[in-house]
């Protein structure tokens, strides 16, 4: 091109080189070599070089495969004088040649090329060839498998060499679409076969939806697959629902995973504490792997009564880590506590108990009232009176009766819950009639 000159030649050691340099209008030669290309580093007899098309140049030559041979390679030279790598060989003859070297021709009008040698026995032989130009290699996209917290696996096919082959090829992704290999990339290389390839993504942002195509280079240029989407691993979500079945010690806690994200959920259950926040280092249940999403339950033991717990259903994802619900909180329950108030309205026969319940306990009461007896501490399994249930705290008064005249009694208020049955301090009294007064009257 312009004024730059290629030469083919045998170097020192029997390999071939081929060199460009500058010869001007007036037929001075350059200064320096501008570039060059060793196209056989073991033996390159007698080299004819020709012009194909457009920058593609072809050498013909004695080649040793270990008898002397016949080979013809192909390279680009630019018009600035620098070369490609070798893009094809083709071997015209397998035997043995003849001492006269190789000649190579292009025929008008066409990239076939014209070689003549002579053979081992002095005979004389042409041969064609057709010299295709470089062309580029052809990828498909696979979906992206085995996505895992901030990794992913780029799946690709290389259905096409081109050629040359391939001096690299992978996966490219961006967050915007249609990535290449300007943006994240894989590399894995030089590929001299077709064929299905995978490669590893990494440094990917939980839940983040990524661009990617699959490529593959060679001196043509960078050939890329369709685009795939995918979405890089996110967390499970859960929700925490109300503590049921609340007893002193034991508890059943309610959850539901309602997106199981796009990774394994290992592990959920439930993890409680007194302080706010709990996770999996305090106390908690563990249900095992799930495979759904829905809602589920928890047997939450160990508590102490009376004692607010904060509770929070969870799901852990190995590649990720946990994700938790809301704080709920509870009180574990505990038997209701009650006063007892002095009785009034006593008669011989009836009285009047008072009582307050201070605090329920947790559930409501299912029964509550008075009991009674002649001995201190009286229980239900005495004499007792049963108002009902009891939803809420505050006084109440019961109706006591069977009594007999002139007797000492102790009265308890008395309400009883899923835990037990709560009682008031002793009061007491002394049934008695009526007093009689007799007026005489006189005149």
């Amino acid at each position: 091109s312009g004024d730059v000159y290629a030469c083919a030649y045998g170097g020192l050691g029997s390999d071939g080189f081929v060199v460009t340099f500058t010869i001007d209008s007036s037929g001075n030669i350059g200064n320096a070599v501008i570039d060059s290309l060793e196209f056989d580093s073991t033996y390159a007899y007698q080299p004819s070089l020709t012009f194909v098309s457009d920058d593609i140049f072809a050498v013909a030559y004695q080649a040793t495969a270990p008898v002397t041979s016949g080979k013809i390679k192909t390279f680009t030279i630019t018009s600035s004088g620098f070369f490609s790598s070798v893009l094809g060989t083709l071997e015209f003859e397998s035997a043995q040649m003849g001492y006269f070297w190789s000649h190579i021709i292009l025929i008008t009008g066409s990239t076939i090329v014209c070689v003549g040698y002579q053979g081992v026995d002095g005979d004389g032989f042409v041969k064609t060839a057709l010299i295709e130009g470089p062309t580029p290699p052809t990828v498909t996209t696979q979906a992206v498998s085995s996505i895992e917290g901030t990794t992913a696996t780029g799946n690709g096919n290389i259905t096409d060499l081109g050629s040359p082959n391939p001096t690299a090829h992978g996966v490219c992704w961006n967050t915007t679409g249609s990535p290449t290999t300007s943006d994240d990339k894989t590399d894995e290389g030089t590929a001299s076969s077709t064929g299905a390839f995978t490669t590893n993504m990494t440094s990917l942002s939980l839940g983040t939806l990524y661009y990617v195509r699959a490529y593959a280079t060679n001196t043509v240029g960078t050939a890329y697959g369709d685009e795939v989407t995918f979405t890089a691993a996110t967390a499970p979500v859960v929700t925490t629902q109300a503590v049921t079945s609340i007893l002193e010690t034991t508890a059943t806690g309610n959850g539901n995973v309602t997106d199981l994200g796009n990774g394994t959920v290992s592990q959920h259950g439930h993890c409680w504490a007194t302080s706010t926040n709990p996770t999996t280092s305090d106390s908690k249940t563990e249900n095992g792997a799930k495979g759904s999403t829905g809602a589920f339950t928890s047997s939450i033991t160990g508590l102490s009564t009376g004692v607010t717990y904060f509770v929070r259903a969870y799901a852990t994802n190995s590649e990720i880590g946990t994700s938790y619900g809301d704080n709920v909180t509870f009180q574990a329950d505990h038997i209701p506590v009650l006063v007892t108030d002095a009785s009034t309205d006593v008669t011989g026969t009836t009285a009047t108990g008072q009582g307050n319940i201070v605090d329920l306990g947790g559930d409501n009461a299912t029964a509550h009232g008075h009991c009674w007896d002649t001995s201190a501490d009286p229980t239900t399994s005495d004499s007792s009176v049963d108002n009902g249930a009891a939803s809420s705290i505050g006084a109440f008064t019961s109706s006591i009766t069977g009594l007999s005249a002139g007797t000492l009694y102790y009265v308890r208020a008395y309400a009883t819950n899923t835990v037990g049955t709560g009682y008031g301090g002793n009061v007491s009294f002394i049934a008695s009639a009526p007093t009689v007064i007799t007026l005489t009257c006189e005149d």
